[in-house]
């Protein structure tokens, strides 16, 4: 018999694995002789595989985890490395959750079949502590591979504003092409065998980094008028955005523009388990810091830039936000958007006759994307957000919407109702263990070999027994679903009456 799988393929930025389509004709020639139809591939080209929060893997864990409407029952990989190179114990988190809904995860190039025997649990949890192993110390290896470039005076990352990298061979001599010295642009790939040092760039650029630092030294001009001065004459980040207090902050205090190169500043690292909020920066002790000096030509003197860190110093530490008061995040938090200066709407709270009221306020008031603070008029949070659901129940009361959504919920109830979800298999299984589990206990109990009045005893056989009552209440409406007629119409007419109510 023919089973359903979904095919997935991932290859890591640093293309040290099979590339995508080498992976697809190994899966296709396990596939075949096993009686499995592969009915989606799902394929995250270029994402590492350090966390579990990639686009492809996303959309294909959630119609799996929401009913897995093409009844598949196995995710085929060519390797547990492209899975996931994550901890062993997340990967076995996320392995039992694919289980829950019947999927299982099999291997085209090792012995994995996810059959659950101890012999394939132990070479899944080898194989992903091996992976995990593989990832760090490639991560160790470029650190201490960027250290060493960084000591003998490269440039380990892109170019900050201002800047060009200039391609120069082990002895810092520049690399010559159609006879002129190989100047990358932003973004643009250098090559395993040539390094780059940092020389002068656009001009515009490098007068915009000498008008911050001029205006902060010598007039003390804010962090975000400079910022909305900047913003004036349409000159963007690197990143293409618009200027910000932060990004001036950080171009202020930069040691690059006085010729120096800083690495190891900060690091990654993994938030949560199976790391699918992603990853957050920190700062490494400072003893880890690198710091080499003269590495390129300067474009801040370093008096100019001694000038500009005592104001820094001068203001101390920021203190505590009183007018406004602290963000606090609510529903509409950066969904709306300023018409006049293009920033967020940000929530606030104020206190008035001894009540806190809560306000969504223009973020451009404060991040300097105007000359101007903007004047935009803030909007009571409770006000604006009885507006919008009423908005939102007028047009669900309408003929159109019903009918979008009657026949949104018949496809997706069919689908539902063709699947396995009311198969009590599972259940019965688990029943059965628990069962077996208090047979066992009562029978230590009359063999004497646990004490009858035993207080943990007692409350074990009590945990039994509650969860078996639940198992069983489980099992009997199960029972009564399956023998029931269930009519995807009449249960979407029954949901959108209660939507109407």
């Amino acid at each position: 018999m023919t089973t359903q799988a979904y095919g997935y393929l991932r290859a890591s930025t640093d293309r040290q694995d099979a590339s995508v389509p080498a992976q697809k004709d190994a899966i296709l020639e396990f596939a075949r002789p096993n009686d499995v139809d592969v009915v989606q591939w799902f394929i995250d080209d270029g994402v590492s595989g350090k966390s579990f929060d990639r686009p492809s893997y996303r959309r294909m864990r959630a119609l799996i985890l929401g009913g897995n409407p093409d009844n598949v029952g196995h995710v085929i990989v060519w390797s547990l490395s492209r899975f996931a190179r994550v901890e062993p114990d997340d990967f076995i988190v996320e392995r039992q959750a694919l289980a829950k809904a019947g999927v299982t995860i099999l291997s085209a190039t090792e012995a994995i079949r996810g059959d659950r025997t101890l012999a394939d649990g132990l070479l899944s949890y080898v194989s992903a502590y091996q992976n995990r192993e593989f990832l760090v110390k490639l991560s160790k290896d470029v650190t201490r591979g960027m250290r060493a470039l960084v000591e003998n005076g490269f440039w380990p990352s892109v170019a900050p504003l201002g800047y060009d990298r200039l391609v120069v061979d082990n002895q810092h001599n520049p690399v010559v092409v159609n006879d002129r010295p190989l100047i990358l642009k932003r973004g643009q790939l250098k090559g395993n065998q040539n390094h780059v040092i940092l020389v002068p760039g656009d001009e515009t650029e490098q007068a915009a980094i000498r008008f911050m630092f001029e205006k902060r030294a010598h007039e003390r001009v804010g962090l975000r008028r400079i910022a909305a001065d900047l913003n004036e004459t349409g000159l963007q980040t690197i990143k293409g955005q618009p200027w910000k207090q932060s990004t001036v902050r950080s171009c202020l205090t930069n040691l690059t523009y006085i010729g120096h190169t800083r690495y190891g500043v900060r690091r990654k690292y993994k938030g949560v388990r199976n790391q699918i909020e992603g990853v957050e920066l920190a700062r490494n002790p400072r003893d880890e810091w690198i710091t080499v000096e003269d590495t390129h030509e300067a474009l801040i003197p370093m008096d100019l830039f001694e000038r500009v860190a005592s104001t820094f110093r001068e203001n101390g530490r920021r203190g505590p936000r009183t007018i406004g008061g602290r963000r606090k995040l609510m529903l509409f938090t950066s969904a709306i958007v300023c018409s006049r200066c293009g920033a967020n709407y940000q929530c606030r709270p104020r206190k008035k006759n001894g009540r806190t009221y809560l306000y969504y306020e223009c973020s451009g008031r404060t991040v300097g994307r105007t000359k101007d603070r903007c004047d935009s008029w803030s909007v009571n949070a409770d006000k604006l957000k009885e507006f919008i659901f009423g908005e939102i129940q007028e047009r669900v009361s309408t003929e159109e919407f019903q009918i979008a959504l009657k026949a949104y919920l018949v496809g997706r109830l069919g689908q539902i109702i063709r699947s396995n979800i009311f198969d009590i298999k599972p259940l019965q299984k688990e029943i059965t263990e628990f069962e077996s589990k208090k047979r066992r206990l009562l029978d230590a109990i009359s063999d004497g070999l646990v004490e009858r009045d035993d207080p943990v005893m007692a409350e074990k056989l009590g945990e039994l027994n509650d969860r078996l009552l639940l198992l069983t209440t489980q099992r009997r409406e199960a029972e009564k679903l399956m023998h029931a007629e269930l009519n995807p119409d009449v249960i979407a007419a029954q949901l959108i009456e209660r939507v109407r109510d």
